[in-house]
């Protein structure tokens, strides 16, 4: 099985390749954000930025979190 973090990865580089900009790819990313344990930040930075030609990082993902746990 591929690690969670390129599995993450991979939903935000499709998330932000479609033009639509389908949201369900960036909530599988982020449920699995959410719901994984033991993550290597660092790494999963990496192949953010990788997947999305860096256009998106760490930094996003947890922007995200933050908001879903904390609406205005």
């Amino acid at each position: 099985m591929a690690p969670t973090e390129d599995l993450i990865a991979d939903r935000l580089g499709q998330w932000i390749a479609s033009r639509r900009r389908d949201d369900e790819m960036r909530h599988q990313a982020l449920s699995m954000f959410v719901l994984a344990e033991g993550l290597d930040a660092a790494y999963l930075d990496s192949r953010i930025r990788q997947e999305t030609a860096g256009d998106l990082d760490l930094s996003f993902l947890e922007s995200q979190r933050d908001a879903a746990h904390h609406p205005r």
